[in-house]
């Protein structure tokens, strides 16, 4: 109790004394420099990824040669931006970018994954 009491006595001045007013140091006239023209150059940088109306992602069998993947899931595991939304074994619910499997189709060969 008596250094609970003690604390609160010393924090109180010091809790004071912080909240006193900060005085501004005078500032000295800074030299002011004025421009006739100024010029900004640049140029447009078009990043256009695609042509077609869908993006598309197309990966060849070097890619996936590197993996030695067993299933296509375990392939689609290795491309960047896939996830997906079911257990660890699993390779079902797949999400390309984000968006949910109603919004992408999966192609092997031109053929539509089946459950995918």
């Amino acid at each position: 109790m008596k250094l609970g009491l003690l604390l609160g006595a010393a924090a109180a001045p010091l809790a004071l004394a912080m909240a006193a007013p900060a005085m501004a140091q005078d500032t000295q006239a800074v030299p002011t420099t004025s421009l006739d023209e100024v010029i900004v150059t640049g140029e447009p940088v078009m990043r256009n990824r695609t042509d077609d109306v869908v993006p598309t992602l197309s990966y060849d069998l070097e890619y996936f040669q590197r993996f030695e993947p067993l299933t296509a899931g375990d392939a689609l595991k290795r491309v960047p931006s896939v996830t997906f939304l079911s257990d660890v074994l699993e390779s079902d619910g797949v999400r390309l970018r984000g968006l949910d499997s109603a919004y992408t189709q999966i192609l092997i060969n031109g053929e539509r994954v089946p459950g995918a």
